[in-house]
C-alpha cells in the first residue's frame, strides 16, 4: 500500500498558506481507512482529499470537480450520467450569477439522489464533494448568486 513519506510531505517554504501536511500523522488516516473522514462529515469517495490553499475559490473549485466527473462518467446508468451533467449545469449557472438559491437547494438534492443509486462507486465520489463544499460554503455559494457570480477577485488557482 502507498504512503506519503516524510520526506514526501508538502512544504511551501516561506508561504503562510502552507503548512506541511503529513497524511498518516495530520488525518490519522492510512490508505484505504477513511473512518476519521466519516466522523468529521465528509468521505473520501475516490480515496483522494482536495487540499486548496486559503486564495482558492471553493465554488470555482467545486464547479471544476463537477466538469471533471461529467467528463468520465462512463454513461452507463442514469443518475450519474443525467446527475452529473445536471449538477454541472446548475453549478455553471452559479458561476454565472444566474441561478436562484432554489437551484442551489436542487444540486443538494441532484446530489443525494445520485448517492446509493448507481452501478459503481463512481456516482457517490461525484455526489459527495458537492454535498461537502454546498454544505461547507453554502455562504460562498450564496454569495455568486446574490451578487451576480464570477468577478476578477474570484479565482481557482493560488
Amino acid at each position: 500500500m502507498p504512503h506519503l513519506l516524510p520526506s514526501e510531505s508538502v512544504n511551501v517554504s516561506g508561504d503562510p498558506r502552507f503548512e506541511p501536511l503529513q497524511w498518516s500523522e495530520r488525518s490519522g488516516c492510512a490508505h484505504g481507512r477513511s473512518t476519521r473522514f466519516r466522523a468529521i462529515g465528509t468521505m473520501l469517495g475516490t480515496c483522494c482529499a482536495i487540499v486548496l490553499s486559503n486564495a482558492a475559490d471553493p465554488v470555482l473549485a467545486c464547479r471544476n470537480l463537477m466538469q471533471f466527473y461529467k467528463h468520465e462518467s462512463c454513461g452507463q446508468c442514469t443518475p450519474c450520467r443525467e446527475g452529473c451533467g445536471w449538477l454541472d449545469r446548475l453549478l455553471s449557472k452559479v458561476v454565472a450569477g444566474t441561478a436562484t438559491l432554489e437551484e442551489l437547494d436542487l444540486v443538494s438534492e441532484v446530489a443525494s439522489n445520485i448517492v446509493g443509486n448507481t452501478i459503481c462507486a463512481f456516482g457517490d465520489g461525484a455526489a459527495g464533494p458537492v454535498l461537502a463544499f454546498v454544505q461547507k460554503y453554502r455562504s460562498s455559494f450564496e454569495d455568486y448568486i446574490l451578487r451576480g457570480g464570477l468577478n476578477e477577485t474570484r479565482t481557482l488557482a493560488l
